[in-house]
């Protein structure tokens, strides 16, 4: 397993590599290390630990990508020329009841998160399955793709009960998915990406394509795949890096995959969520053109006039109860539907009339990947006291913006220019050493540790804190719990069963932990419903009276700019 871990884990060559590696360097060291030491003994297992450590610091992908970057390649995946197709199911009448969910139950332990929900969907129509994060939206998706077991009731498709079968059982059926967090292969190219999604249509067993005999049908994986690329319009990045998309092409990407997999009925889990207006609007023509050619659509989303102007039908869900079903314009008039989903209403805005001191400045500042130069002479002033707001398209620029300031840009990032912060210069200082000084950076994808508890996930962001007394962060934590009451009520429940906006407050509430004096926040709005947004925009907007200035990325530029004293807009970087 280490020599793997050494080479590289995602490449065959990367494992030979690391048992070569290994295995001189044992030779080697049984032969020098008795003679420095004077003893006899394993006193290599030292050595590989800390050689260990320092791979998961700086090269968690081993070492064989390093050496991989001096003979570059093409993408191994590609288009064949003509290809016979991957055989096509038929698709069923308009108006056939396609999905039935009756009375369907899940609960983890004595939570119940999805209560005896009923709903139906027809062949060729769209469901917006909408309500309150934490409603059991998603929940509900994953019974219906088999990722969790009913507790009750019952889930027919075709008019067979799938409740108990796995989900690749339920995808060879006819169900394709997308996630609510974008799930790629970031390293892989968008072709190969979505090829995945072909896999099971395939009958060449795991001998054969060890054995590299699986050619033919591999080519027609590869076909269907650059076929559904052209029908969702990523053609141009067909070769391109899934990781270098921007994220409303991941999202786009994510369905192309799921097509891949020849679907009659497609659940979408908050499609929109992050796309600029056009973006959505040319995300929304694409589910209409998928209708007519007789998909079946179910979709949960928050962005409520996109949801509005594309399905026939909503159903309502609240603390895991459907409250209400029908035709939008009669869901919108329905009040306990608008209570839940509309969230309408200016948001607390305390502005600063004075800048008395500047906490963050940004002179000059270019990124470069490789030959893509991501950012061009970027300037921006955070002062004390301060909300300040940078905007803009998916691909701007938004978020290398960050990372820079941050120290955090991956290893292919290339950065100059000037940083400082409450006047000194921080341009070379590790990330670590920024953090300490009272920076902080609360990432897009919130990366909870899901496993842990709320209060276990809170108290490592004070971990450079706890030498100054465990009083000192205790009092910390419970400033977070007055901030987000929630966060205490589930301070001992895993971060991983949390809702959507719960866990954007563990996010930022981890990020106070540290007490920052700038605060950095990646999209805080992202996948949240619009009474949430409007909660956690009031706590934005409460934190400076606490000392702390901000500086945020966000899609959602009406709420951003209401609170904001300084806006900044970005575009092509």
């Amino acid at each position: 397993m280490f020599m793997a871990v050494v080479g590289g884990v995602s490449h065959v060559w990367g494992a030979i590599l690391g048992a070569m590696i290994l295995t001189v360097l044992q030779d080697y060291l049984q032969t020098l290390l008795p003679k420095l030491i004077g003893a006899n003994g394993n006193f290599e297992i030292i050595v590989f630990g800390v050689v260990m450590v320092l791979l998961l610091q700086y090269a968690r992908q081993g070492v064989w990508p390093f050496v991989a970057r001096i003979f570059p390649r093409g993408p191994r995946a590609h288009v064949p020329d003509h290809k016979e197709p991957l055989p096509q199911r038929s698709k069923p009448a308009t108006g056939e009841r396609l999905l039935v969910v009756e009375k369907a139950r899940k609960q983890f332990g004595g939570l119940v998160a999805v209560n005896d929900v009923s709903f139906e969907v027809k062949a060729s129509e769209i469901i917006g399955l909408i309500g309150p994060n934490g409603a059991g939206k998603s929940t509900t998706f994953n019974l219906v793709t088999g990722v969790l077991q009913a507790t009750g009731g019952a889930i027919s498709f075709h008019g067979e009960r799938i409740e108990k079968l796995t989900s690749r059982e339920i995808v060879k059926r006819g169900i394709g998915r997308t996630f609510q967090h974008v799930k790629m292969l970031p390293g892989m190219t968008v072709l190969g990406n979505v090829a995945i999604g072909a896999h099971l249509r395939g009958t060449t067993g795991v001998w054969r394509s060890i054995a590299r005999l699986n050619a033919p049908e591999e080519a027609r994986r590869m076909s269907e795949a650059a076929k559904q690329i052209k029908r969702v319009g990523l053609e141009k990045h067909i070769y391109s890096e899934a990781g270098s998309l921007a994220l409303g092409q991941q999202r786009i990407l994510e369905i192309a995959r799921a097509l891949c997999c020849d679907p009659t009925l497609l659940l979408l889990d908050e499609p929109a969520a992050g796309l600029r207006y056009q973006e959505k609007l040319q995300l929304a023509d694409l589910l209409r053109r998928l209708r007519a050619e007789g998909m079946s659509i179910l979709l949960v989303e928050h962005d409520m006039d996109f949801v509005m102007n594309l399905t026939d039908r909503l159903v309502v869900m609240e603390f895991g109860t459907k409250i209400a079903e029908g035709l939008p314009k009669d869901v919108q008039k329905d009040p306990a539907s608008a209570r839940s989903i509309s969230g309408r209403g200016g948001i607390m805005t305390m502005k600063s009339n004075a800048v008395t001191s500047l906490i963050l400045e940004v002179e000059g500042l270019s990124v470069r990947y490789g030959k893509v130069e991501a950012l061009h002479d970027g300037k921006l002033t955070v002062g004390a006291g301060q909300i300040v707001s940078v905007i803009g398209p998916n691909g701007a620029g938004k978020l290398t913006l960050l990372n820079a300031i941050m120290g955090a840009l991956p290893q292919t990032g290339h950065a100059k220019g000037i940083v400082r912060y409450l006047s000194e210069d921080v341009s070379a200082l590790a990330i670590e050493r920024r953090v300490s000084r009272g920076m902080c950076l609360v990432p897009e994808k919130r990366e909870l540790f899901a496993t842990m508890t709320v209060e276990d996930n809170l108290v490592l962001g004070a971990y450079r804190r706890k030498r100054a007394g465990k009083r000192n962060y205790l009092d910390q934590l419970e400033h977070v719990f007055r901030l987000f009451p929630r966060l205490k009520e589930r301070r001992k429940q895993a971060a991983g069963t949390l809702s959507g906006d719960e866990r954007q407050m563990l996010a930022v509430g981890r990020a106070l932990m540290g007490k920052p004096q700038l605060l950095m926040l990646d999209e805080p709005s992202l996948g949240l419903a619009p009474l949430i947004v409007k909660e956690i925009f009031h706590i934005i907007s409460a934190l400076r009276q606490t000392g702390v200035v901000t500086l945020l990325i966000e899609q959602n530029a009406r709420a951003a700019l209401q609170i904001s004293d300084y806006g900044y807009v970005l575009e092509t970087g």
